[in-house]
């Protein structure tokens, strides 16, 4: 490779290096430009305070993970690799998918003259990453650990075409070039093409500190969906089922269902009242295939390998009608139903309480879901990433709860009252979706009501080897 090409590389990136209100944010960035994403200009951008933002050909573009962006932070600095200093403006954020677009102040591409930029930048060339197969070769750039690391980069493989890590409900590459904390929303680039195929996200590191080779990348196709529909949207698009629970297929329930392998998604409970999916799933099914459908006509297929493919799909399909290949009762079905769709603030809109606690609202009149939560806020030990509060406790009458209809609500009643008595419906490994009561230090089970009906001859960890499966990722909730 020559020294222009890496510089070349270089200069598609950038580091975003700040000082948050809840911490440090540190991480890398992709520089894109409007036409890039396949996004036309004019397309418009809503924002939490003022106007629309109405997006040009000459706007600087930055593709990043959510992960990377300070807690609550709407705008922060980025680093160019001549070492110059910009704010950058939050545009669209979704947590779940762990992705974020941004857009540099006051800088501009020459869209007229091949994107020209005083500064050497230029814009990604974007590959299509449903092209790429296992053990091509990459690169990674980015800017990891300290200062003097920013802007380098690493080469590796494909390791496999598709996967998921715990960061991002997207499909990943695993790749063998090194991922290092700061990497993280940088380029992954083809080694012959050097062209966009995916974004870093995340590494494996053994007990010592080292990396293990397993490492992710979102890839460039879904980013660049997820961003259409963002900004389509104006919000971030959720499905509208509240309340169904995959679970991998262990060797006990394969042999007690019947199936020949140990792919497919096990339903082990799920919401009878549930407006999602009226009566077209049923506990015990196995979604094995899902087909997105347009106009009639089927535009994705994708193969359910795992819960993690049943999640991805169905959160792709919002608001489509799907139809599912489902093994129920030793034999193969086929079931339909349209995938409900829910429009929520982006992520960096959210509430963002002081004390670190990030919370927007849940469903209509159903409380706030709680987003992202620091370890210093006080609540830390007791509620987590993707509880829903339900209730703050009435000061008068401390065996009542004042209902939480939305998130303006919750911090009206929470501020009012000086109280950290929530109403949580959360998930834990022992009980799913419990109702609990949290005061102080201690932590007291009320009831277990969730309306949500199990396979008791199934779900049993007698017979199933993994009872820590139920994990916020694994767990379909909103």
């Amino acid at each position: 490779m020559t020294k222009i090409v890496r510089k070349k590389l270089a200069n598609q990136t950038v580091a975003l290096v700040i000082e948050g209100p809840m911490g440090n944010g540190q991480g890398s960035g992709i520089l894109v430009s409007l036409e890039g994403l396949g996004l036309k200009e004019g397309a418009t951008v809503p924002r939490a305070q003022g106007p629309e933002m109405v997006l040009t050909n000459n706007d600087v573009l930055i593709v990043t993970c959510e992960h990377c962006i300070p807690r609550g932070a709407r705008a922060m600095p980025v680093e160019l690799p001549s070492g110059h200093r910009f704010m950058a403006d939050a545009l669209v954020v979704d947590g779940r998918a762990d992705v974020a677009l941004m857009k540099i102040r006051d800088y501009s591409w020459d869209s007229k003259n091949g994107y020209a930029n005083k500064h050497d930048l230029s814009p990604v060339k974007v590959g299509k990453s449903s092209k790429i197969e296992q053990g091509a070769n990459v690169l990674a750039v980015g800017a990891p650990l300290m200062a003097e690391y920013r802007f380098s980069m690493t080469e590796g493989i494909i390791s496999k075409e598709k996967a998921y890590n715990s960061l991002s409900i997207l499909p990943t590459f695993l790749i063998s070039a090194q991922i290092n904390p700061g990497n993280s929303g940088g380029l992954l680039a083809t080694a012959d093409t050097h062209e966009w195929i995916g974004m870093n996200s995340s590494g494996l590191f053994g007990a010592g500190g080292g990396n293990r080779g397993l490492n992710h990348a979102i890839r460039a196709d879904e980013i660049r969906f997820w961003i259409h529909r963002m900004i389509f949207k104006k919000h971030v698009v959720r499905d509208g089922i509240t309340s169904v629970v995959f679970m991998n297929i262990t060797p006990p329930i394969r042999g007690k269902l019947g199936l020949e392998t140990n792919r497919g998604a096990f339903i082990s409970g799920l919401a009878q009242d549930d407006p999602g999916i009226g009566t077209a799933l049923k506990r015990t099914d196995v979604v094995l295939q899902v087909r997105i459908k347009r106009d009639g006509k089927t535009f994705k297929t994708i193969d359910v390998e795992s819960p993690h493919d049943c999640i991805y799909a169905l959160q792709l399909a919002a608001g489509q009608e799907v139809e599912m290949d489902v093994w129920r009762q030793k034999s193969m079905e086929t079931v339909s139903f349209t995938v409900p769709m829910e429009l929520m603030p982006f992520s960096n809109q959210a509430s963002f309480d002081p004390f670190g606690m990030e919370v927007q609202t849940y469903r209509k009149d159903k409380g706030v879901q709680v987003t992202n939560i620091h370890p210093q806020c006080p609540l830390y030990p007791y509620i987590q990433r993707y509880d829903v509060i339900t209730g703050v406790e009435d000061p008068a009458d401390s065996t009542n709860f004042l209902p939480v209809t939305d998130y303006a609500s919750f911090y009206r009643l929470a501020n009012a009252h000086g109280t950290n008595l929530f109403l949580v419906e959360t998930d834990d490994q022992d009980s799913l979706l419990p109702l609990e009561r949290i005061q102080g230090g201690g932590q007291q089970h009320i009831t277990t009501v969730a309306g949500i009906e199990f396979a008791p001859d199934i779900y049993d960890e007698s017979i199933t080897d993994e009872p820590g499966l139920y994990l916020s990722h694994l767990l379909h909730m909103k």
